[in-house]
Formats: C-alpha cells, structure tokens, sequence
C-alpha cells in the first residue's frame, strides 16, 4: 500500500477506536440518596443525536426480571402513574412525583428500534432512598411532653429535648440554638 493510503487507514482506524469517537448515551439524575416522597428527574444525553425522539428512559423490574420502558402505552404504565416522559427541543427528562420505594433501583436511557447496540444503551443510574418515617421530639422533666414549633425558655433556665427518628438508614442528629436578645 502507498504511505499516504496507509496513513488514512490508520487515523480511521485510531478515530474509530479511540474514546468519544463513537456517540455516547449518558443517564444523569441525583447522586446522594433521596427522601421518599420528593420529586426527581433524569436526563438522558446523546453526544451524537440532538433529536431525542427516538430514545426512551427504562426501569429494571426486579419482578419482571427484565427493563420496561417508562414512556410507552404499554399495559404496565398504570404501575408508573407518577412518571413524566418529555421531550423538548434537544433534552429528553423524565420526571418522578413524589417518589416511592417501588421506584428506587436502576434506570437507564435506550434509543429505541430493534437493532440496540452497545453503544445505544447509557450506564445505569441508581435511585437509592431514605425513608424518613417518623421523628419524635419530647420535652423531659415536664408536665407535657409535646414540643410546640417554637420552644420558649426563660434566660438562664435549662430545657432537656430528647429527638428519636424512625428510618431506613440511621440518623444523623444536629441542634441549632437561636438565642434572641
């Protein structure tokens, strides 16, 4: 072969081959667990397509053992009801209302048709939740031991507090004071 033949060859092959060369589907959404009940949205990024018609956000079921996607008229959309698919300009999001422990887990980005490669499927994002069930304030050594929004105490005097919470991963505590003059 000729050099310059060679050559060619070559740096299509080495653009083929090298990272970013090929378009890359990304998924982005919250990465520090999420409180049951706020609302969430994904992203999904192509760095070759800017018409997202064509892709789709889908969820792994751990019961169906398989992905389902989320913004189909398929019969299982009734199980996704709280789930917002839209497509505006360039920028294909998905939104969960109030979130639920049904929909914690993985969730990816797909384009869409039958011929899904590799490289037509993001990573997978996981939705992980905190369950914040119940907190418990109660004021020690008085007559009631609920404790009103605002706590008033005398300067000088001394208030005991005791704070308990109910959740699904252990709390963490802090107390703030405002001391007004």
């Amino acid at each position: 072969m000729k050099p310059a033949v060679c050559a060619a060859v070559l740096a299509l092959l080495c653009a083929i081959a090298s990272p970013g060369a090929l378009g890359r589907l990304t998924i982005s959404g919250p990465q520090p667990p999420v409180l049951v009940g706020e609302d969430v949205t994904l992203e999904c990024l192509s760095d070759t397509d800017t018409d997202m018609a064509n892709y789709t956000f889908e969820k792994y079921s751990k019961w169906m053992r398989s992905w389902v996607q989320l913004d189909s008229s398929r019969y299982l959309r009734c199980w996704y009801y709280n789930v917002n698919v839209s497509r505006s300009g360039e920028r294909l999001l998905m939104h969960l209302s109030d979130i639920t422990e049904w929909q914690s887990g993985p969730y990816r980005c797909v384009k869409t048709g039958n011929q899904t490669g590799e490289d037509d499927v993001s990573e997978e994002l996981s939705i992980k939740l905190i369950d914040l069930k119940e907190i418990y304030l109660e004021k020690l050594h008085s007559f009631s031991s609920r404790v009103p929004d605002i706590l008033w105490a005398e300067k000088g005097s001394t208030v005991e507090v005791k704070c308990s919470a109910s959740s699904s991963q252990e709390p963490l505590y802090e107390w703030s004071q405002e001391v007004s003059s």
